[in-house]
């Protein structure tokens, strides 16, 4: 692919996806100016080449636009920067892990080693942004103040993500070597994440971003095309009119409202013997009453851990069974920040986040090791970055390709055919909860709804504790559109499921072994934005 050839030139990127890590996306982002002024003069080569590849060409339009400047503009934040990037890869290496995945850990290491000093490009280039959305120094600043996106409580929350330490122990399996890369990569980090800490600091007590409208937050202060760009981007489908913004707002709440049907459905056999008392309860009663029963909540720290490793490995033996091309075992990994979400997947490794331990409910797990480990992201992408040839610029721009990855994850939680309703009811309480995100995405971004309102609206419909639920707000807050991109890609992932179901016959499974080698013949394809994926399989998106 000729943008891929020409990336890795200007940039000086590694031949193999699998080494990309924060500190080539620092090289490329640190002068967003030049960076754009290099894909449009490879764009006008392009053109004349009449290339048809629609992930060079999704790239290249969206990467362009002077709204994409505005977009990496509001991305280093509480929720997503280089600070915490680099921390979740540095701490996946530090952690317990498969032969396979020691050995490409090292290479890592290795190679973000040799870019070392690209991790003193962070505080600067932080602390540039910064300056710029203060300045108006920018594309479309004459219609978009960017300081209305910001306010105090959003810049206190960042200011609490950039206290770094150095690991007390490291791997004992890695070679010293290796440790004394890792830990002067974390002395860097550290220092670097102390600057811009000091500087954040000095924003919060100067009150630049006090005087804010209070009645508006995010993207709700600017008119709805910033928004509906940031809705393409992450969701990978052409918004083009207010008018679409709407019906995804009602086809949402439709879902709604079928969902928390089939969760009275399955809390009524739960609890087979209360009776038709049940049917007197309202969804947040009935909610509170599985949030109140103590056998589906861990005893200890321990108890958690152990119930995600069994089940990590319970779905592995599954994949082995159904001649999965695997090419190692997802590992696992656990830490602690009370700022981000209740799980990720980076470098081979399923993260689970461990602060408020004792707020999370055990009917969870299931979807959420699917979601992160099998037959989720882990497979997903390890199949993407071991089997497909083309997966490079995927790996290089994950938000345009988000709503293939992050639809898949959460298609995966229901590759299924167990029969276990405290697991369904997790599942439905997970499919929920994405559900409400584009209600809450577009409730904050578009009709400017406060996020008391959206928290206390989640709140009445969801088995999350309520920490979960104010933090799950000002991810969206932070982060506008990207929790759409979830169920967006899930639905069209089970559309092509009912038309697989509908071509091999209505008694085949969704986890029979027929359907999953179709599932794993699509993923072998790549990554691709969801126009295509529906283009791929004769569809089309409806609300």
């Amino acid at each position: 692919m000729k943008l891929e050839i020409y990336l890795k030139r200007i940039y000086n990127l590694p031949d193999d996806p699998k080494l990309l890590t924060v500190l080539d996306m620092i090289g490329i982002y640190s002068d967003f100016d030049k960076y754009q002024e290099n894909l449009k003069t490879f764009a006008k080569d392009f053109n004349k080449q009449n290339s048809s590849d629609p992930n060079e060409l999704s790239i290249l339009e969206y990467e362009t636009s002077p709204y994409r400047y505005l977009l990496y503009l509001i991305r280093q934040n509480h929720y997503t920067n280089y600070y915490v990037d680099l921390e979740l890869i540095l701490n996946g290496i530090n952690s317990p892990c498969t032969k396979e995945v020691l050995e490409q850990n090292i290479k890592i290491v290795d190679y973000m080693y040799e870019k070392k000093e690209n991790i003193l490009l962070m505080d600067k280039t932080i602390i540039n942004i910064y300056k710029k959305i203060i300045s108006c120094k920018y594309p479309l600043s004459e219609k978009y103040d960017l300081k209305k996106f910001y306010n105090m409580k959003s810049l206190k929350k960042f200011i609490k993500t950039l206290d770094l330490k150095i690991p007390s122990s490291f791997n004992d399996k890695l070679p010293p070597n290796t440790v004394l890369k890792l830990k002067s990569m974390y002395e860097i980090l550290i220092k670097s994440s102390s600057l811009t800490k000091k500087y954040i600091q000095k924003l919060f007590e100067s009150n630049v971003f006090v005087k804010l409208d209070e009645t508006k937050y995010g993207l709700s202060n600017f008119d709805p095309e910033f928004y509906m760009f940031n809705l393409s981007y992450m969701c990978g489908l052409k918004f083009k009119s207010i008018s679409e913004i709407e019906h995804l707002y009602e086809w949402a709440h439709k879902y709604l409202k079928y969902n928390t049907d089939q969760i009275r459905k399955t809390i009524k056999k739960i609890y087979p013997n209360v009776g038709t008392s049940l049917s007197q309860l309202s969804h947040k009663d009935l909610i509170k009453m599985m949030n109140n029963d103590q056998q589906y909540r861990f005893k200890s720290e321990e108890e958690l851990k152990k119930a995600y490793i069994d089940k990590i490995d319970e779905y592995h033996e599954l994949m082995i069974k159904n001649n999965i091309p695997l090419t190692n075992k997802c590992g696992f990994i656990t830490f602690n920040n009370a700022e981000t979400a209740e799980g990720y997947y980076s470098n081979n490794c399923f993260h689970l986040n461990i602060a408020n331990w004792y707020t999370k409910k055990k009917f969870g797990t299931r979807a959420l090791t699917m979601h992160e480990a099998y037959p989720g992201h882990h497979m997903q992408l390890d199949i993407s970055a071991h089997h497909n040839k083309n997966n490079y610029l995927t790996v290089l721009y994950p938000d345009i390709f988000c709503a293939f990855t992050e639809g898949w994850a959460l298609f995966a939680e229901k590759i299924h055919s167990e029969q276990d309703l405290i697991s369904d009811f997790g599942e439905l309480d997970s499919d929920l909860l994405r559900i409400l995100r584009i209600i809450a995405d577009i409730d904050i971004h578009y009709k400017g709804k406060s996020p008391t309102e959206v928290i206390e609206k989640m709140s009445s419909y969801l088995a999350l504790d309520k920490l979960m639920i104010i933090q799950e707000v000002y991810r969206y807050l932070a982060l506008p559109a990207q929790a759409i991109s979830y169920k967006i890609g899930e639905s069209i992932f089970m559309g092509i499921y009912y038309k697989l179901k509908k071509e091999m016959g209505s008694n085949i499974r969704i986890d029979d072994a027929k359907m999953i080698n179709e599932y794993i013949k699509i993923l072998l394809q790549g990554e691709v934005t969801s126009e295509e994926l529906l283009k791929k399989h004769s569809m089309r998106f409806f609300y």
